[in-house]
């Protein structure tokens, strides 16, 4: 059976739910102000409370149990693909795996952006039987990336690969803005020479040799959609390009 924890506390100290079934998550999910979806391991949507429905923009009373994201009527089920990844690399992690949402919602006629974790659940067998995920509205409407005049809809937490170092990874978002080594120091307050070792070394991991290559690698390898998780700030709003 399912421990007797406040499910919120639970995940919040190993990263992964257990229950005995789905079911007995649904009535503390029921009875939650937040938005609360559940999937099984091939992205089948499981449940979701009201709030869910809110934030997935979708039509009240619509039968969402047994659905893919891409059979969801709401304008997210283009990205079907990225989002069944991001459950896979969750399932494989067996942790928490943050993302940023941001979309039109045509309930609030607005741009919204929302801070979304998803955990893995496992059986008492501990088998990873799908994922859970709740959503926290962001003070901000999007990133200010404008790598091709577009924004993602969809930022992630985790950069896709371990090539590059925490610093390195700072500086490359902030260049991705198309800031120079004067403007990244005073963002991250290092000195400009300091911006430039990091950008010469990050060049050569990355195989390029100009801000337009960079920007290509970028998009190629998903570090267009990354955000390093300690540059979100409260109060902090970000503006389009």
């Amino acid at each position: 059976m399912m421990d007797k924890v406040n499910p919120r506390k639970k995940k919040a100290n190993s990263q992964r739910v257990t229950v005995k079934s789905f079911d007995s998550l649904f009535s503390f999910m029921d009875a939650s102000d937040e938005p609360w979806n559940v999937k099984d391991t091939e992205s089948r949507h499981v449940y979701a409370n009201e709030a869910a429905f809110d934030f997935l923009d979708l039509p009240i009373g619509y039968d969402i149990e047994g659905r893919l994201d891409d059979e969801c009527p709401a304008p997210w089920a283009e990205f079907a693909p990225e989002f069944q990844k991001q459950d896979r690399e969750t399932e494989s992690k067996g942790k928490s795996v943050a993302i940023i949402s941001t979309q039109f919602y045509t309930r609030a006629q607005k741009l919204l952006s929302y801070f979304v974790p998803k955990y893995p659940v496992y059986n008492e067998s501990q088998e990873c039987i799908g994922t859970i995920y709740t959503a926290s509205k962001l003070d901000y409407l999007c990133l200010s990336q404008g790598l091709n005049n577009r924004v993602p809809s969809t930022l992630v937490l985790d950069p896709p690969t371990d090539l590059f170092t925490k610093p390195e990874l700072k500086v490359m978002f902030y260049a991705l803005q198309s800031m120079n080594a004067e403007e990244i120091g005073r963002k991250l307050d290092h000195p400009q020479q300091a911006i430039k070792d990091n950008l010469r070394r990050i060049y050569k991991k990355a195989k390029v040799n100009s801000s337009a290559m960079f920007k290509e690698f970028c998009c190629a390898e998903g570090f267009d959609r990354y955000m390093p998780p300690e540059l979100i700030k409260p109060e902090v709003q970000f503006i389009s390009l």
